[in-house]
């Protein structure tokens, strides 16, 4: 069970020259309920879920911010972090569900 979980107001979108992710706390992963629906091209490391652009920050969004526009809930609530370098997130595990209790 879920206890005390401070709801972030903004997400960090971090992204290199191929790829990007959303930075969530795999505590709000459960919260609202998606945990088994993200994908291993997501990563995760220290509490946090490193979400892949094409489909899981998508699904993260949709039920975090239900009812907002996707480029209304980009202009209110991401931080974009670009690197001009490989990020350092493609060596983190990727994401498992099998991993989430000992993230929370």
């Amino acid at each position: 069970m879920i206890k005390n979980v401070r709801i972030q107001d903004k997400y960090i979108f971090i992204n290199d020259p191929g790829h990007a992710w959303l930075k969530v706390p795999a505590a709000e992963l459960a919260l609202f309920n998606v945990v088994n629906k993200i994908s291993a091209y997501s990563y995760i490391k220290d509490g946090y879920v490193y979400l892949e652009e094409d489909c899981d920050a998508g699904i993260f969004l949709r039920a975090r911010f239900p009812g907002i526009e996707p480029q209304e809930v980009g202009r209110q609530f991401i931080i974009d972090r670009h690197n001009d370098n490989e990020s350092i997130i493609r060596e983190y595990d990727p994401y498992r569900l099998a991993d989430m209790a000992r993230q929370l």
